[in-house]
């Protein structure tokens, strides 16, 4: 493994340098030795570590090789309802209610601990989920086989055949509409600031007409969040807070909201890391909490079932997809073994094992990296075979 080196002052001042005068940089390398707070020995052997190359190994040894070379913040590891490990890292970070995370390349480096709340991204869309979940069990917002267009009565003449989208495919990313993600600017950027988030969803052509085919589009989320706001008559941080948080006993946490006063439902929720240890296992118990039903029995079963293929791999899985939650089977190792995950850009994740009761949390700094999915996923892969062999 190579030497990590940190970045300086000067470092920093260059790159801020280069991103003034509209250029790009990569000017250090990032190897963080995490503070680990709890690490239990599992004792294992070192031919189920990819990572480790002599002599016995455990756990933590695959913790602290995880944080090296990329920018980590934090690694949890749940298993059978203790953590068994959970460790920090320090970093930069991009916070996405400072500035949008477009970042500070002056900013001082993070020193992550179990009391920092950070962005998990695109687990916000996995949360609304839940909650439209709470809301159609309140019979506060419609079925999910209804027509979306109907819960937007302001819609005029738009592209034709939207009349055909329903609830469902705003979960399951099936709306078929022309949609970009990729470089900035981009679609979902373009959320953060449109005054009618409605009219500039709808108001585009279709990419695809069928429901069979995987689109990654955020705009589905925002639109199943207003939809959520109108139903319920709250705010998506009222109704979140009363259905969600408090029952869970989630006492810190934040969603940003943009310049409209609205909740970026779809990549503005902030939470401690445990809290996201919480959200796993919640998951995991198919909706209870300290036997409460918080989420619907019914709704969870469907949550917890793959939808749609997205023609999409990562490591040894193949990603599938539904009501705002990944979902694979793990082929190496295990042969066979299905999780389920939310996903969040640069590195954010909850990963739930249901056959180990196993729930692995990172979160990190690596935003627009797409380099952290295959290497979060195959850290994450090694953790299952670790605990389950």
């Amino acid at each position: 493994m190579k030497e990590g080196c940190r970045p300086n002052f000067a470092t920093r001042y260059l790159a801020g340098i280069a991103i003034l005068l509209g250029g790009s940089c990569l000017l250090f390398c990032r190897a963080t030795e995490p503070r680990v707070q709890v690490c239990e020995d599992y004792g294992l052997a070192a031919d189920n570590l990819p990572t480790a190359n002599s002599g016995n190994s455990n756990l933590c040894h695959l913790v602290r090789e995880a944080f090296l070379g990329t920018n980590l913040h934090s690694l949890l590891i749940e298993h059978h309802g203790r953590i068994v490990t959970e460790a920090y890292g320090s970093g930069a970070d991009s916070p996405i209610n400072e500035r949008y995370g477009i970042g500070n390349p002056f900013a001082a480096d993070v020193d992550f601990d179990a009391e920092t709340l950070h962005d998990i991204r695109s687990i916000s869309k996995s949360v609304v989920a839940l909650l439209y979940g709470v809301a159609l069990e309140e019979r506060l917002v419609p079925p999910i086989k209804a027509p979306a267009i109907d819960s937007f009565p302001e819609i005029g003449a738009f592209a034709p055949g939207i009349d055909h989208i329903r609830i469902k495919d705003l979960l399951d990313m099936t709306v078929g509409l022309e949609w970009d993600e990729g470089g900035l600017p981009n679609d979902e950027t373009s959320l953060f600031y449109k005054a009618d988030q409605i009219g500039y969803f709808f108001d585009r052509g279709f990419a695809s007409t069928s429901r069979t085919k995987f689109h990654y589009n955020s705009g589905a989320t925002a639109m199943l969040a207003t939809i959520l706001v109108r139903g319920t008559g709250r705010s998506l941080s009222a109704y979140a807070k009363e259905k969600l948080f408090d029952p869970m006993e989630i006492r810190r946490w934040e969603w940003v909201r943009d310049y409209h006063d609205r909740e970026l439902s779809f990549t503005g929720l902030r939470l401690l890391p445990r809290d996201m240890i919480k959200l796993g296992r919640l998951v995991q118990d198919n909706g209870r909490f300290k036997e409460k039903q918080i989420i619907p029995l019914q709704w969870m079963a469907m949550v917890k079932t793959p939808q749609i293929s997205t023609g999409y791999s990562l490591a040894s899985s193949d990603l599938t997809y539904g009501f705002q939650w990944w979902s694979g089977i793990q082929r190496r190792g295990r042969d066979g073994t299905f999780w389920l995950a939310g996903f969040g850009n640069g590195g954010q994740r909850i990963y739930i094992v249901p056959s180990l009761e196993l729930i692995v949390v990172f979160t990190a700094g690596e935003y627009g990296d797409h380099d952290i999915n295959e290497r979060e996923q195959r850290i994450f892969e090694s953790i299952v075979i670790a605990i389950g062999e």
